[in-house]
């Protein structure tokens, strides 16, 4: 039985090997998805066929660890797979290395134990279904009928219950308003265009999927000009990027940097602030990432700094959104938060990649904390709810686990009641800060 089980292992691993290895072309709308054997988690069954899933609708979701609104989406997934489980099928992709697959394992199963548990199997350590269906950013979502047709290639905001039953209902859902522009827009050249030299050029544009996000800050110099890019970035994360390659001293440490990462103040009705809103709202999970809120923004001068290229970049966007931006001290109401005993500071899950997963819920929110820091924790409640800011003037460098739950009309002392379980106390402060203002000009 030992032998039998070791030669079906091999022949997996040689099965995929050869698939990856194979040239695969990428896959239209249109296609008929091909048979291959995947390597499932997260499921009663180790691997799978592709074509074990013929006869219902099935939905491709690739994913990653590192992606928020990813893992934010899981109990909306899990909603519509438990309600349409007689005629779907969804399934995870994580395209990953093969080295990270147990980091993946853990995933689910660290989850589990702390009673936030995925039902719904992945894909792991996959090359193939990536090469069927290239893209550059998470979630990335491929939508096949019961005969293998793929009928959609969209973004993750696509993937709603209104959508699937509609799809699985035989309606027309029109897919090009949505559709992943990450595979079906012919990429821009960022090179320098043409023979000619460039004296001064800036442009300001919305998404660009030719850019990855690894790069989506980029300062090149040489010894006649200096070129900044600035691509696929919320206006609100643009503008404090601005600021902070513009004033490290001001906006790259401390309280104030802190602070500005949370809301810059907008002082206008122009607009720039329904630009901003929907943001916060985003960050908040009130409602769906809308790339029509992306931007990017590249600017070329000859003899010139980092400082003079981001003068250019900021009277620019000031004159394309008609508004002013400046930087004033503001006296603001903050939150310190302190510890009233000895923390618990150890964590249970030392040994496993750190995450926080806010868990929305009809009445509140639930923020799971499971081996991260507590000014990771601290961000992250500053970036996706409306208290007065919190800052903490202790380091505390060990990493802990936390289960808050947040009322929806909770204020900041029904957060201090979840902090007090753990040794922490919020106490309210007034402090003059340096702050990014945006207002009429």
């Amino acid at each position: 039985m030992k032998l039998y089980g070791i030669l079906v292992h091999v022949a997996l691993l040689f099965t995929l090997s050869l698939q990856a290895q194979q040239g695969y072309k990428p896959l239209a709308v249109g296609d008929t998805l091909p048979d291959a054997r995947v390597q499932l988690i997260n499921s009663t069954r180790s691997v799978a066929n592709l074509q074990d899933y013929r006869g219902k609708w099935l939905i491709l979701d690739f994913w990653a660890m590192y992606c928020q609104p990813c893992i934010a989406s899981f109990p909306k997934l899990e909603r519509i797979q438990q309600k349409l489980s007689n005629r779907l099928n969804l399934l995870l992709v994580v395209s990953d290395k093969p080295t990270f697959a147990q980091r993946y394992r853990d995933f689910f199963n660290v989850r589990s134990s702390r009673g936030a548990t995925v039902s719904l199997p992945s894909v792991i350590s996959d090359t193939l279904l990536h090469k069927w269906f290239p893209h550059q950013g998470v979630p990335h979502v491929v939508w096949i009928d019961p005969e293998g047709e793929v009928v959609a290639i969209t973004n993750g905001s696509a993937l709603n219950e209104e959508n699937v039953e509609a799809l699985i209902s035989g309606k027309t859902v029109e897919f090009d308003k949505v559709l992943d522009i990450n595979s079906h827009i012919n990429p821009v050249d960022m090179t320098l265009r043409g023979s000619k030299p460039v004296i001064y050029s800036s442009q300001l544009w919305g998404y660009d999927p030719s850019i990855r996000k690894s790069a989506n800050t980029l300062v090149e110099t040489d010894s006649a000009q200096i070129r900044v890019t600035m691509a696929n970035r919320h206006l609100p994360m643009m503008v404090l990027e601005l600021f902070r390659r513009k004033y490290p001293d001001k906006f790259s440490t401390g309280v104030s940097a802190n602070y500005s990462s949370k809301k810059i103040i907008v002082e206008t009705d122009l607009p720039i602030r329904q630009i901003f809103d929907r943001f916060y709202q985003f960050r908040r999970g009130e409602i769906p990432n809308d790339w029509a809120d992306y931007f990017s923004y590249e600017v070329i001068l000859p003899n010139s700094d980092l400082v003079g290229a981001l003068d250019v970049m900021q009277a620019d966007l000031e004159r394309a959104f008609g508004a002013k931006i400046t930087i004033e001290k503001r006296r603001v109401a903050m939150l310190e938060l302190a510890p009233t005993k000895p923390v618990i500071t150890h964590t249970a899950y030392a040994g496993s990649r750190g995450f926080i997963d806010i868990i929305h819920k009809d009445e509140g929110h639930r923020i799971l904390v499971t081996n991260r820091s507590l000014g990771t924790i601290i961000r992250t409640i500053n970036s996706r709810f409306d208290f007065p800011f919190i800052f903490t003037g202790s380091a505390m460098a060990e990493n802990l686990d936390m289960d808050l739950y947040i009322p929806r009309s909770a204020t900041w002392r029904d957060l201090n009641k979840e902090f007090k379980h753990f040794g922490l106390a919020l106490k309210p402060r007034m402090l003059e800060i340096e702050v990014i203002v945006i207002s009429d000009e």
